[in-house]
C-alpha cells in the first residue's frame, strides 16, 4: 500500500507473531520431539499468513539427517513446514535450516504454531536446535499483503 493510501488494516503487511530461541533446545533422536519452541498470535479468518522458521540444527553423529517441523496448534498437529538438513559435522553451532509456508486462517482468534524435531536419517540420539549469541532461532508469522 502506497503512502497516503486509505487501505484497510488487513492490507498492511505486519508481523503478528514472533518467538526466538536464544539457547540450544532439548535434544531429540529418532522419535519426534515435543514442542521445542512455539509462537502464539491472533489471526483473522480468511487472511493469509507467511510462517517463517530460521534455525541452526546440530547433530551428535556427522552426516545424520535432521528435520524440523512447524505444526499447527499442537506439537502433533498438521505439519506446515518440514525442512530437512543432512549435517556434515558435529559442530556446536550447527548448520542452517530455513522453512516457509503460507497459511490461511480458518477462524478469527488465537493460534499457536509449534516447532518439533526428528532424526530421520543416521544413528544419532542427541540432535538439537543450536542457538546462541548472534545465531538465534526465530519463528515469525506475518500477515500477507495481497493486491
Amino acid at each position: 500500500m502506497a503512502s497516503g493510501d486509505n487501505g484497510s488494516y488487513a492490507q498492511v503487511a505486519k508481523d503478528v507473531g514472533y518467538a526466538e530461541l536464544a539457547t540450544d533446545s532439548t535434544t531429540y533422536g529418532d522419535t519426534e520431539s515435543g514442542s521445542l519452541m512455539s509462537v502464539t498470535c491472533n489471526l483473522i479468518s480468511g487472511v493469509k499468513y507467511d510462517i517463517l522458521l530460521v534455525a541452526n540444527v546440530g547433530v551428535d553423529v556427522a552426516n545424520d539427517g535432521s528435520i524440523l517441523r512447524v505444526r499447527d496448534n499442537s506439537a502433533t498437529g498438521t505439519q506446515l513446514i518440514g525442512p530437512q538438513r543432512f549435517v556434515g559435522s558435529t559442530s556446536s553451532v550447527g548448520e542452517g535450516v530455513v522453512g516457509k509456508a503460507r497459511y490461511t486462517a480458518a477462524a478469527t482468534g488465537s493460534r499457536t504454531f509449534h516447532v518439533t524435531g526428528d532424526r530421520n536419517s543416521g544413528t544419532g540420539t542427541a540432535h538439537r536446535i543450536r542457538a546462541g549469541a548472534g545465531r538465534v532461532t526465530s519463528l515469525t508469522v506475518t500477515r500477507v499483503v495481497e493486491p
